[in-house]
């Protein structure tokens, strides 16, 4: 339902457009008679509960939290920092509840919030027969590009946004190390985003034109990543991950870093990664939090090194058992559930 909320400019004019959502939020509310909302991402969350407390009914609100606020907003200044983090403080204390996307966000929301809050975890729901079917499906695109990767023995896979959150820099210069040591080697990258210019200009740099290829984002990319021999995932921070758990459903390895938050709880890693780097799991290799490591690339080249080693001895099989574990937990079915027990 398009509420029609005009956006402004400037850091007033947002201000002005979140009173604006409050007012027609409230109405709607009202008009509707509705028992419970449920909103998503902090401006809509914001929304919901500042329009429940001036109507003064206190019907049941839930706030969800998708992704890691302490990263989010680090880019800002110390004020307006200090400014979105006592709001969104008092708002969520009111909040019914908060439903965090992973363990890891509802670790860094508890910290985050100054006033506590009444938080829970629900991963999000894959529907993984969907997924499995349109990996399956074969069209021109995937037959070119099949064909032009076709005299690398080690292909690699980044779906994304092309923006400094998804970390692509620092893997293109551990990429542009290994790709002296390994001549038949590729990297497919499909997205765009703001960064787009700089991730070419970097590739022409590293020299890597002819082993790294930017594509358009496709409407169907699941039959690409199933057809890749390993998913890379370097992201810097994130909620939880949908390209990384989307890939290991389709029994895709990966090779992701060990960012906040998502890949570690996907991977089962629990252990401190600071002396080895990464870890080997059953589904991938975790490599250590490129945002807290002394030397990110060094320690992703280890890790591609020693992934494309596997590739090599025709290792990269994820395991039956994880691969059914690890469906039954991000499944539909299983995120259903625990919304119906939360609003019953």
């Amino acid at each position: 339902m398009d509420l029609h909320i005009r956006e402004r400019d400037g850091l007033l004019g947002k201000v002005f457009s979140v009173f604006e959502y409050v007012f027609k939020l409230s109405k709607l509310k009202r008009d509707l008679d509705v028992d419970c909302t449920i909103s998503f991402l902090e401006r809509s969350n914001i929304a919901n509960v500042v329009s429940e407390m001036i109507s003064l009914r206190f019907r049941k609100t839930v706030v969800s939290v998708r992704n890691n606020l302490s990263l989010q907003y680090k880019k800002f200044g110390l004020l307006f920092r200090s400014i979105v983090r006592v709001a969104i403080s008092v708002f969520y204390f009111f909040a019914g509840k908060v439903v965090c996307l992973s363990e890891g966000v509802r670790s860094d929301i508890q910290q985050y919030l100054l006033f506590g809050g009444n938080s829970v975890t629900i991963y999000n729901g894959y529907d993984f027969e969907k997924i499995k079917s349109l990996a399956l499906v074969r069209d021109d695109g995937l037959m070119k590009w099949q064909n032009s990767v076709s005299g690398c023995s080690c292909n690699f896979i980044f779906v994304g946004r092309l923006s400094e959150q998804k970390g692509l820099g620092i893997f293109l210069r551990a990429f542009a190390i290994a790709a002296e040591k390994y001549q038949h080697i590729s990297l497919s990258v499909f997205g765009d985003g703001e960064d787009r210019d700089q991730i070419m200009s970097e590739i022409e740099s590293l020299g890597l034109t002819g082993k790294v290829f930017i594509h358009e984002p496709v409407e169907n990319v699941f039959s690409y990543v199933a057809s890749a021999d390993v998913f890379v995932f370097p992201s810097k921070w994130e909620g939880f991950g949908n390209a990384l758990a989307e890939a290991i459903s389709l029994g895709k390895f990966v090779l992701a870093a060990d960012c906040k938050y998502g890949p570690r709880e996907m991977l089962g890693v629990s252990r401190d990664l600071n002396d080895s780097k990464f870890s080997v799991t059953k589904n991938g290799i975790l490599y250590s939090n490129p945002v807290e490591d002394d030397d990110p690339v060094s320690t992703c080249f280890l890790a591609l090194d020693e992934c494309i080693r596997l590739i090599q001895e025709g290792r990269v099989q994820i395991c039956p058992v994880a691969l059914s574990d690890f469906r039954r937990r991000f499944s539909v079915q299983s995120a259903r559930k625990d919304w119906i027990s939360l609003l019953t």
